[in-house]
């Protein structure tokens, strides 16, 4: 599976049923020594902090840039959530990221059921506005004897099964991650039950699923040991014992040590994305000079 080498921002072309969409981003406070660990084994807490802020802030702003569909999934409604921790410092991130990201926090001991609580609560969300939906229908629509009061040519017959609704999780360790990224994910989730970008270190960048395959995905966030080479693996074994289909985007490289930061650094410097530069540029001022491989 070759690594994703920052493809141009294209449409893509298979056609998707999905609807409403909601991203969530996984982040933490950028407390130095709380954050890229490994990093700071080769560039200081201080420095190693300022680049995990970095990548999220480079996230929240080209994530947050104005979605545009592909022809074919001109359906689709992205919605963006930040899933943050701690709660403690939840009020002194917001102050830092404008756009159209709404925040909540994580709930749960580990990863596993950090994610899984997420995809519930997001999937909750779509409930709860499609209830609002419901009450909020005139009254002259349905008469309260449930006969139909609407004029004959105003009635709206169903021609095509309603598009299905999705939940993505990203993290904060891809800065690489753009529209496009999340324009494949929906095309793929157009088709599977569950779309997975497989990350090199043996995790994964990408996580969505169709809302209503969720009761089938428990076992996917369980007995997972997290932070390890085994997590896509696994996540994979389970999706497959439950019998969901699996769509997989390119690999793409999580950046945790000095060696992932480096083979960014001379990606950045070839690639043809604008909204890449900046990225490039905030990188090149915080760190010293690498030569290029």
């Amino acid at each position: 599976m070759p690594r994703d080498a920052f493809p141009d921002d294209g449409p893509t072309s298979d056609t998707v049923t999905l609807g409403r969409i909601r991203l969530g981003m996984f982040a933490k406070y950028w407390t130095p020594g709380n954050v890229k660990t490994r990093l700071a084994s080769d560039l200081g807490d201080d420095v190693a902090a300022n680049v995990y802020r970095t990548f999220f802030e480079h996230l929240c702003h080209s994530l947050g840039s104005r979605f545009r569909p592909s022809d074919q999934q001109s359906s689709a409604d992205l919605s963006r959530s930040i899933v943050f921790s701690p709660a403690t410092m939840l009020d002194q991130a917001m102050q830092s990221i404008t756009g159209p990201w709404d925040w909540t926090t994580q709930q749960g001991e580990d990863l596993g059921e950090r994610v899984r609580h997420w995809f519930y609560e997001a999937a909750d969300g779509f409930d709860s506005c499609d209830a609002a939906d419901r009450t909020s229908l005139p009254k002259d629509v349905s008469g309260t004897d449930g006969s139909d009061q609407t004029h004959p040519a105003d009635r709206t017959v169903p021609h095509s099964t309603p598009p299905s609704d999705a939940v993505l999780v990203i993290g904060s360790d891809c800065p690489t991650v753009s529209h496009h990224t999340i324009r494949k994910a929906i095309d793929h989730l157009g088709r599977n039950d569950l779309v997975i970008g497989p990350a090199s270190d043996g995790g994964y960048y990408l996580l969505g699923i169709r809302t209503e395959a969720l009761p089938r995905c428990d076992s996917l966030f369980a007995n997972i040991p997290w932070s390890s080479d085994k997590v896509l693996s696994l996540t994979l074994r389970n999706a497959n014992q439950n019998g969901l289909a699996i769509g997989m985007l390119e690999l793409k490289d999580d950046v945790d040590t000095i060696e992932d930061l480096n083979r960014l650094r001379d990606q950045l410097r070839t690639t043809k994305r604008t909204e890449l530069h900046g990225l490039r540029q905030r990188l090149d001022q915080l760190l010293p000079p690498h030569p290029p491989v």
